[in-house]
C-alpha cells in the first residue's frame, strides 16, 4: 500500500475541510426548515379552497422528505 505521509498542516487541513463539509450540511438543512416554516405561514394566511388544499398536501410531503429517517440520520452524523 502506497500511503501519502501527511504533515500535521495536512492533518489539520483535512480536520478543517471535514468540518466545514459538516457545517454546510448543517446550515443547508436549517435553511430549509425556516423556508418550510415560512411557507407554512403563507399558506396559512390563504383563504380556504382547491389550491390552498394542494399546497397543504405538497407540503405535508416536503416536511416527511425533510424529516425521514434517512435526511435526520444524515444530519445526526453530521453533526
Amino acid at each position: 500500500m502506497n500511503k501519502k505521509f501527511m504533515t500535521p498542516i495536512d492533518k489539520e487541513v483535512a480536520k478543517i475541510l471535514k468540518a466545514r463539509t459538516r457545517f454546510a450540511v448543517v446550515a443547508v438543512f436549517n435553511d430549509l426548515v425556516n423556508e418550510l416554516q415560512e411557507t407554512d405561514r403563507q399558506i396559512e394566511n390563504m383563504p380556504e379552497g382547491v389550491e390552498k388544499e394542494m399546497l397543504l398536501k405538497s407540503q405535508k410531503e416536503s416536511w416527511d422528505l425533510l424529516m425521514s429517517d434517512q435526511m435526520c440520520g444524515t444530519i445526526i452524523v453530521e453533526a
